[in-house]
């Protein structure tokens, strides 16, 4: 059966917030708390945490369950400190030690895509000193250019890259911007941040200006940036067990599903190959592209069934200036084995580990959407 296609979905990001003293912790609470009902807060999709905007300090700590927010008593609770204003290089430290840490638990698993890293500043009322302006640029520089390092935590470990042939790269000679960070402002401050933007050109910022800081106001318009950020596909350890690294993800009907490689692991590339799987619910449509919404797509296969399909790049995103762009992968099902009316309101369910049989891991009524399966190449094939 055939469904429709539409580009809006709900937002299915790692969320890291930071809060400034606009809204009392009342006012706070119930805005994040409506937030995480929309954006889907749950185990197969979003998790959302909250920072002290002021001092750095957790509110919040890291769920994946709604009704958590409310057994953490953040109304009541004696640890927690609501924030009277924004100090944003001591609460970016917060966020940065917070990722980098996540990042080093995700490599050990030897993860090759997952959902993205967002972070969300709220400074509504704010303002930002020249001195806290030039803190805050070097750390996000930082923390946005974190370069593969022996001896210091690192975004993505691109010396082990084997998801395409070998990246010949030497150590810490490039950055590798990871985080995406959004804004959200009023008319009035928001050319205070307009600077923190462009710090990557690759994976430019967003600046959002609300004319009210109602959580009406506020939260719909962040949903619709949100949702805008795709996941994100990447280079894989390398294993002495000549294991093929894998990435498993569900895409729902009627919803397309896009995933950024970062150009430096398409760095000194000559051919790079992807091959994607199907789990004979369905038939998917895989492209490359130059941008999320598959708009430039320049390389299509169709997967169905349990058939595995390769797709193969050759810097297929250059810039005028002869450097890569990101390339994207882009996924819709065409057809579902079941009705379109029951699966476009099934959640995007993702499955960890491949190897466990889909009946331990998701019951029957809530399996509906076909998979995509992702699978890197052999370190032996590069």
């Amino acid at each position: 059966m055939s469904c429709a296609t539409t580009h809006s979905s709900r937002p299915r990001v790692h969320l890291s917030v930071i809060v400034d003293g606009t809204w009392t912790q009342q006012e706070g609470i119930r805005l994040i708390t409506y937030l995480a009902e929309q954006m889907d807060v749950s185990y197969y999709g979003s998790s959302i945490n909250l920072v002290n905007g002021r001092d750095g300090s957790w509110i919040l700590n890291v769920t994946q369950n709604v009704t958590e927010i409310f057994e953490q008593n953040l109304l009541i609770s004696p640890n927690i400190t609501w924030p009277t204003g924004l100090y944003l290089p001591l609460s970016l430290q917060t966020v940065k030690i917070h990722v980098g840490d996540k990042v080093v638990e995700e490599e050990s698993k030897s993860s090759i895509g997952g959902v993205a890293d967002v972070v969300l500043i709220l400074a509504y009322s704010s303002t930002i000193s020249n001195d806290d302006m030039s803190r805050a640029k070097v750390l996000l520089q930082d923390f946005k250019t974190q370069s593969p390092s022996e001896d210091k935590t690192c975004f993505f470990r691109a010396l082990k890259v084997v998801f395409v042939p070998s990246l010949n790269w030497q150590l810490g000679a490039q950055p590798i911007p990871d985080v995406k960070m959004i804004y959200v402002t009023s008319f009035v401050n928001s050319g205070m941040f307009k600077e923190l933007l462009n710090l990557d050109q690759q994976n430019v910022d967003i600046s959002i200006n609300v004319s009210s800081s109602d959580s009406d106001s506020v939260v719909p318009t962040l949903l619709d940036a949100l949702s805008q950020v795709p996941g994100y596909v990447m280079g894989a350890p390398c294993s002495n067990k000549g294991d093929q690294p894998e990435f498993e993800d569900y895409v729902t009907p009627g919803i397309i599903s896009s995933y950024r490689i970062h150009p430096a692991f398409l760095d000194n590339v000559q051919t790079g190959t992807f091959e994607f799987q199907s789990n004979d619910y369905g038939q998917l449509s895989v492209c490359l592209s130059c941008n999320a919404d598959n708009s430039t797509s320049f390389n299509c296969t169709t997967v169905q069934g349990n058939d595995v399909a390769e797709l193969s790049v050759s810097k297929p995103c250059l810039h005028t200036n002869g450097e890569n762009g990101p390339l994207f992968i882009v996924v819709n099902v065409t057809k579902t084995l079941t009705k379109c009316s029951v699966c476009m309101f099934s959640r995007m369910d993702r499955v960890g580990k491949r190897e466990l049989p889909v009946s331990d891991l998701l019951a029957q009524d809530r399996y509906s959407a076909s998979m995509l399966v992702a699978l890197g190449q052999r370190p032996s094939r590069v």
